[in-house]
């Protein structure tokens, strides 16, 4: 049987804390333990208006239904891969086992760098470039480089600038 996220959720009998606590240790996974401070420095470095990510992250910090929506809107997605359920299951379980006491601020930066790699999937850089062959052809190539995992959303979107030239 394929569980579903929702499923999933209701078995955990899961509650904001809960998900919220679990999105920030699986961040935490997924980024090699990147500190808040640094997925801050990406987000203002990523952002189109610096005034505006700060003024989301003040409602992400002031409105617990934001972050909660956030972090199921990223649970939701990288759900969707096989191969992270079982990090995202260790998230909830250890958050229901410990469920840590984290500043808001915290929590407020996971579910808005949440949302970031969701809005770019994950891309950091692209290098496009074309090169003639020995031969006389042409040929073009694209490297792609990714968080080591990859991730939606609405008016969020248009506040981070898109890698690539």
């Amino acid at each position: 049987m394929n569980e579903t996220f929702t499923e999933f959720l209701n078995k955990m009998q899961a509650d904001p804390d809960m998900i919220q606590q679990a999105l920030r240790m699986y961040l935490s996974e997924r980024t090699n333990d990147r500190t808040s401070k640094e997925m801050l420095t990406e987000l203002h470095t990523a952002a189109i208006s610096e005034e505006e990510l700060d003024h989301l992250l003040e409602e992400f910090k002031h409105d617990p239904d934001i972050l909660e929506q956030a972090a199921l809107a990223y649970f939701e997605y990288a759900w969707k891969d096989d191969t992270e359920r079982p990090s995202i299951r260790a998230a909830f379980e250890y958050a229901k086992d410990r469920l840590p006491v984290v500043e808001i601020t915290i929590l407020a930066i996971a579910a808005m760098y949440g949302m970031y790699l969701l809005t770019t999937k994950g891309v950091t850089k692209i290098e496009r470039t074309t090169k003639r062959n020995p031969d006389g052809s042409y040929e073009k190539t694209e490297r792609i480089e990714k968080e080591p995992f990859a991730p939606i959303v609405s008016a969020i979107t248009q506040l981070f600038k898109r890698p690539g030239p």
